[in-house]
């Protein structure tokens, strides 16, 4: 998205980050992780449900839960926005946060996402996208 910015961490600064967190804090190091993988599987969201989801939560709430996410994740959910959105929220993203507020941002976050799952309006699954053949 930008080189000069931060925009979310490789797979090895993300094991250094959990290593950090789980030498002070070992449950809070499995809680973020495990927030980490389930918060991943919103690259599989459609355009549709990405624009729900980037107007219906709050850029610095959802930046907070993104920060220890990877550039990959990032990338997908910002690379159709507008410059504007995409800028405000790679600002925020750039925020440091200790891991017990990452980890209370990501649970709120999780719980909106989940909430939309059990309705059916967030597909969260590779395997949902339709194949023509």
């Amino acid at each position: 998205l930008d080189p000069d910015r931060f925009c979310g961490l490789t797979k090895e600064e993300q094991i250094h980050k959990f290593n950090q967190i789980e030498l002070k804090n070992p449950q809070l190091a499995i809680n973020v992780k495990n927030a980490v993988d389930y918060l991943d599987r919103l690259r599989y969201l459609t355009t549709q449900m990405k624009i729900e989801l980037l107007t219906n939560i709050r850029h610095d709430l959802f930046a907070t839960a993104l920060r220890l996410s990877s550039k990959e994740l990032i990338y997908d959910l910002l690379i159709e926005v507008t410059e504007n959105i995409r800028n405000d929220f790679l600002d925020k993203l750039a925020e440091e946060k200790p891991a017990s507020a990452i980890s209370k941002a990501q649970d709120e976050v999780m719980s909106f996402i989940r909430d939309k799952e059990a309705k059916g309006e967030f597909v969260l699954s590779p395997n949902s996208f339709d194949t023509y053949v």
